[in-house]
């Protein structure tokens, strides 16, 4: 986490939650967490630069949002057989539901 007027001096910090909305008229998301606070330097609310770790861009396939089905348990995608015939495929995604989902499991040896 970076925080303007402290950028030489990033925090670490706990992630918690990711409020998924954007705000009305901004880019800018609300994100719950926990940070070490000993003198008190930062409140609650002060606005921050915060870097999530995501897998490589090599261990994920990149998906339109719609080609993945959840049912509230799992999510699966639908894999071309041969002679058009289709069989769903557990997936596990993130950055979900946002446009595009990315899918890094269930995938590999998928060619269409």
């Amino acid at each position: 986490m970076i925080v303007p007027g402290w950028e030489n001096e990033p925090q670490a910090m706990q992630a918690e939650f990711v409020y998924p909305a954007l705000q009305t008229g901004r880019q800018t998301l609300q994100l719950r967490g926990t940070i070490a606070n000993p003198d008190a330097r930062w409140q609650p609310g002060m606005a921050a630069a915060v870097l999530l770790p995501v897998a490589s861009r090599s261990e994920t396939m990149q998906l339109p949002i719609d080609a993945v089905i959840r049912d509230g348990a799992s999510a699966h995608i639908w894999i071309e057989k041969p002679k058009n015939t289709f069989t769903p495929r557990k997936v596990k995604t993130g950055l979900k539901p946002t446009v595009p989902s990315r899918s890094w499991k269930g995938w590999r040896t998928v060619k269409k």
